[in-house]
Formats: structure tokens, C-alpha cells, sequence
């Protein structure tokens, strides 16, 4: 068969041959073909390399879901050949860096379905849910309340909001059906939420954590069951039994009633995040989301890594929209965004990305949909110069990408949030005293949280942290700390026996009692190491991944830094109370949009 597969020998990747012998595709749901040639180089890549993969993804996902991560990364590789670079490494060690990165993926998607269905198991036996009456009455109640109050609203506000909550049409669908832009259309949603909240006031006497809250909006924050953020700790039994239940009266009800609990839900959720985050009174902060609405040309940005959202959602407030694009979870370092993120890329006026070689695909899709006008900000590549780069065990100076992870430094993601606010001051001058007081507030935050760290450090026996991956080296400089070791080598690829001999003659020598491993990033080496070593195997530390859900207070940058310290802290023998009393805040309503 002329410059075909042999399906039937290539197992897991599933295809078909098509009617002319010299195209190929591979997946039947995709409309990517090859010519022979190319298909050629990928069978050969199979048959010599695909069981190398398995074994990899195996070691991660494990084996029944292994298949599945062999079918994706033969299937991208089928794709786009072209991304393979012999220059840069051997054809096996890019297709078990991408084999690592798919079932990290795989591990990470596999634990949030398995808390979804632990909630919506606890929601069913939830004790005495099924005689509730009393919630379903209120939740009627609040929804004639909310259709009454729609018919206060002008025409244009009123027809967005009911479009988007009632029609449950995408912002995108929306805007193209009324003939206006996307960024017209959300000023009309927020104005108009703004406008509902004071006829709904008495709405928000109730605790948001007992209203059951669907998918976010962008703009809208969620209300979403409470939740610790820390290991072994759970929330109070009777804050989470009211949110099972009414979400169990919530499928009881009609469609249409459903999308009225949701926009009431909404609408509160705008209230007590603003009055939170801002800690001023109703009137100020009515009169700084008018500011915003006035201008009828808001601002879109796009942002990649969810600190780095949450940084420039402390700045920005309601007054741009903030649309971050790399979901959580998702290794940045290899995450190569879906066609569909070239939408939200062309619309934005500024994308605000790491940098620092953190996410090259992200960034030459985002270059190729610049619309006219738009820039891409590099925040860390602005935050520190060449001589200040660091190169380690993660990152060596040799493959030429310093370590890009300056957030968990709060010193430098201060100048992250500078940045944001001299360019969003140049870019909307008419709020740029706005941003400067967001930034104070941020700042002057940064410094109590500063301080927190150290009174909880100066606990803390030895100081030293071997990890899986190598994300706090600005951290360590600049809080006296030392990273013995990382176990993650730039080419992804384990440690060979005799680095993992002397990694745990370290930690031996070193006195630590912990070691740590990444919620993102599984590591059976560490676990092997912290085993042998005779010390704790902590596997929980995010670098990119934040605490919780969008609308929570510890789903932020400062929710994420103390997550990590407080772990670091006490797993190390130190006390953490300084960072647990911290009181978790934002300098301004946080209404970007995090993908999950």
C-alpha cells in the first residue's frame, strides 16, 4: 500500500486509509491530512517509539489511560510534523516531552471530573435534601423578583442581559445577532448588572456560598461551594450542606428558572466581590464602574497563565475585560492553545504574557492574530534584565531559556502589577488614576503579605526545598532560601539512577524533613527519593495552578503564594500562623475570565 499505514499494526491510533493511497486521516472527526511522505515518518515514529511513549505516559496517567495519551501525541505529531526540530533534540525526546505533558493533562482532567462527581454525589445524600421545601420557595421568590426588575432597565441593557442569561447565547453569538461589538455588548451586560443590584439589594443578606452558581461569564463572577485550600483540611460540614441542597432544588426547577437563578446569582456575586475587594462604600464603587461604562469602548485583554490574569485583574477592576487563555492545570510550558484561542487573541487590544521563553506557541499564535494596533507585553522580560536572569537545574543557561517563574518572587510580581499599570494608564488615560490607586492597594498588600512571609520563614529550621519543578529560584534569592535540587531536567527526562543516588544522599545530608513534588507535575522519581531519603513526600504545590474556583478569595496570585508558603512552611517544621491569619484581598473586583 503505496505510502500508507497498515492501521491495523499502528493499535492505538485510529484511522483510516482514504480513497487516494497518498493522503491520510488519521482521526476521522479531524480534517488534517498528510502526503504519503510525512505519513511515512510518523508510522516509522510509531513502530520505533511507541511503546517508549506508553511506557512514559503509564508512569504518569497510568495504564488504561496510557492508550489514550499514546493515541494524542502520535495523532499532534500526525498533525504537525513540522514542529519536531532535530537541531534541538532527538526525535524520541520530543515525543516523550509531549507524551509527559498530554498525561499530565490527562491526570489533571481526570481529578476535576472526580470532584465534580464527588459533589454531585454529596449533593444526592445530602441529609434531608429531599424534604427541602423552604429553598425552592425562596429561589421563585428571587426569581420573579429578577424578571421584575429587568423591566427597569433601558432597551439595550435589558435585550443583552436577556440574551445572554434567558437566550444563553455566547457573548460572541450574541453581538453578531444585535450587529454590535463583542466589547459594547459586555459594557451593556455590566451596566445593566449594575443597575439591577441596587432593586435586588436585599438579595445579598444571605451567604453567596448558599446560592448554587452555573458556568462564569466573562465579567461575572461564580459562586462555587467552600472549599479549603490546604491539604487535609476540609470545610465545615454546615457551610456545605446548604449549597448541596440548593443546588438539588435547583433541578427541580424549569429551564427558564434555572437562567433566572443564575442571573441573580450573578448580580450578587457583583455586589459582594465588589464591596469586598474594594472595602468602600456602595456609592464609590457604583461610581467607578460608571466610569467604566461611559467610555463605550472598553479595553479587551488577553492574558495567559492564571497568576498572571490575577495580577492584572488587581490592577484593571471592571474597567477593561480580562480574558485569560491557558487553562489551569495545563503545563504552560508545553501548552499549545487550540485553534479557537485565535478568536480571543484577534480581539485583543493587549495581550499580557510572561515571557522569558514560558509560552512560545502561545506567543507565535498570538502574533500571527494581532489585530492592527494591538501589542503583546512581555511582563517578566520588562520585570528583570539579562544579567538578572537564572539559570538552574530546571533551566540551564546551556538551552538558552532562563527559569521563567518570577510571580512566586511577591517583589517581582509587584513590578508585574507596575507595568500593567503604566501601560493600561497610557492605554486608557481616563482611568489611569484608577489604576494607580488599584496598584497602591495591591502594593501596599504585597508588603503585609511580605511580612507574613518572613515572621513565618524565620520558623522554619533549614531552608531548603528540593522540588519536582523548578519554579521558586527568584523566590529562594530573595527570601534566603536554597534549592537543593530539581528533579525535572530541561529535556524532561527523568533522572538517571546515579543523579537520583546522589539527590537522596542530599536530602539525607540536608536534614529536611520534606520533600516536594507538583499537583501539576507527578513525580514517582520524588516519591522514590523522599521514600529512600526517609523524609515526607509533599505533592501539592502549584506554580500556575490557583487555589480553588473562580470567585473564590484563595482562587488568586495571593491565594496561590500563600497556598505554597503555608505548605512549604509547615512541612519543613516551621509555623505558618503569620500567613494563615493573612487575610486574602484583592485591590480590585476580579471579573477575568479563567478557563478551567
Amino acid at each position: 500500500m503505496r505510502g500508507g499505514w497498515d492501521v491495523q499494526r499502528v493499535g492505538p491510533i485510529h484511522g483510516r486509509i482514504e480513497s487516494e493511497p497518498t493522503n491520510v486521516t488519521l482521526n476521522p472527526a479531524s480534517n488534517h491530512r498528510l502526503a504519503g511522505d510525512s505519513a511515512r515518518v510518523v508510522e516509522l515514529a510509531y513502530r520505533d517509539h511507541a511503546h517508549a511513549v506508553w511506557l512514559r505516559a503509564s508512569s504518569i496517567c497510568g495504564p488504561d489511560r496510557a492508550a489514550d495519551v499514546v493515541q494524542e501525541v502520535f495523532a499532534r505529531f500526525w498533525r504537525a510534523p513540522h514542529t519536531f526540530d532535530p537541531a534541538r533534540a532527538s526525535l524520541r525526546t520530543y515525543l516523550l516531552v509531549m507524551a509527559r505533558g498530554t498525561a499530565i493533562d490527562v491526570v489533571r482532567s481526570d481529578h476535576r471530573r472526580r470532584l465534580r462527581d464527588e459533589q454531585a454525589e454529596m449533593a444526592r445524600l445530602a441529609p434531608g435534601a429531599a424534604e427541602d421545601v423552604v429553598e425552592p420557595m425562596l429561589t421563585a421568590e428571587a426569581t420573579r423578583r429578577v424578571t421584575q426588575a429587568l423591566a427597569h432597565l433601558a432597551g439595550p441593557c435589558r435585550s443583552a442581559i436577556e440574551t445572554i442569561y434567558f437566550d444563553e447565547l455566547t457573548f460572541a453569538e450574541s453581538a453578531a445577532r444585535s450587529g454590535i461589538p463583542e466589547g459594547t455588548l459586555k459594557s451593556r451586560v455590566r451596566s445593566g448588572l449594575h443597575q439591577l443590584r441596587p432593586l435586588l439589594a436585599d438579595l445579598d443578606d444571605c451567604d453567596p456560598t448558599d446560592r448554587a452558581a452555573s458556568a462564569a461569564e466573562p465579567g461575572v463572577p461564580a459562586m462555587h461551594p467552600p472549599k479549603s485550600p490546604y491539604p487535609n483540611h476540609t470545610a465545615p460540614q454546615d457551610r456545605a450542606t446548604p449549597w448541596t441542597t440548593v443546588q438539588l432544588a435547583s433541578r427541580a426547577t424549569s429551564s427558564r428558572q434555572r437562567r433566572r437563578e443564575r442571573l441573580s446569582t450573578a448580580i450578587a456575586g457583583l455586589a459582594i466581590t465588589a464591596l469586598a475587594a474594594s472595602g468602600c462604600s456602595n456609592d464609590s464603587d457604583a461610581a467607578g464602574s460608571a466610569g467604566s461604562d461611559a467610555s463605550g469602548d472598553r479595553i479587551t485583554i488577553v492574558t495567559t497563565v492564571a497568576p498572571i490574569t490575577s495580577i492584572v485583574a488587581n490592577i484593571v477592576g471592571d474597567l477593561a475585560d480580562v480574558v485569560g487563555i491557558v487553562p489551569e492545570g495545563t503545563n504552560s510550558h508545553t501548552f499549545e492553545p487550540r485553534p479557537s484561542v485565535a478568536e480571543d487573541l484577534s480581539q485583543a487590544d493587549v495581550i499580557y504574557m510572561n515571557g522569558l521563553v514560558l509560552e512560545e506557541p502561545t506567543k507565535r499564535l498570538a502574533e500571527a492574530n494581532l489585530a492592527d494596533g494591538a501589542e503583546i507585553v512581555e511582563l517578566g522580560s520588562l520585570t528583570i534584565a539579562p544579567d538578572e536572569y537564572l539559570y538552574d537545574f530546571s533551566f540551564p543557561e546551556s538551552g538558552g531559556k532562563p527559569n521563567p517563574h518570577l510571580w512566586t518572587d511577591p517583589t517581582l510580581a509587584r513590578r508585574y502589577a507596575e507595568i500593567v499599570k503604566d501601560d493600561m494608564s497610557t492605554r486608557d488615560p481616563s482611568n489611569a488614576d484608577a489604576y494607580a490607586a488599584n496598584f497602591e492597594t495591591f502594593s501596599a498588600i504585597i508588603d503585609e503579605f511580605d511580612a507574613a512571609m518572613r515572621t513565618a520563614f524565620a520558623t522554619v529550621p533549614v531552608r531548603e526545598l528540593l522540588t519536582y519543578h523548578d519554579a521558586y529560584a527568584y523566590f529562594a534569592q530573595t527570601y534566603d532560601w536554597v534549592v537543593i535540587g530539581a528533579i525535572q531536567i530541561s529535556d524532561f527526562e527523568d533522572p538517571t539512577p546515579g543523579e537520583v543516588a546522589d539527590l537522596i544522599d542530599q536530602v539525607r545530608d540536608s536534614g529536611v524533613p520534606a520533600i516536594f513534588g507538583s499537583e501539576v507535575f507527578p513525580s514517582p522519581v520524588l516519591e522514590q527519593i523522599g521514600r529512600e531519603a526517609g523524609v515526607e513526600y509533599v505533592d501539592v504545590l502549584r506554580d500556575d495552578d490557583l487555589p480553588g474556583a473562580p470567585g473564590d478569595p484563595e482562587h488568586s496570585w495571593l491565594g496561590l503564594m500563600r497556598f505554597d508558603f503555608v505548605t512549604m512552611t509547615e512541612a519543613l517544621g516551621g509555623d505558618a500562623t503569620a500567613l494563615r491569619d493573612f487575610d486574602l484581598r484583592a485591590a480590585a473586583p476580579d471579573m477575568a475570565r479563567y478557563p478551567q
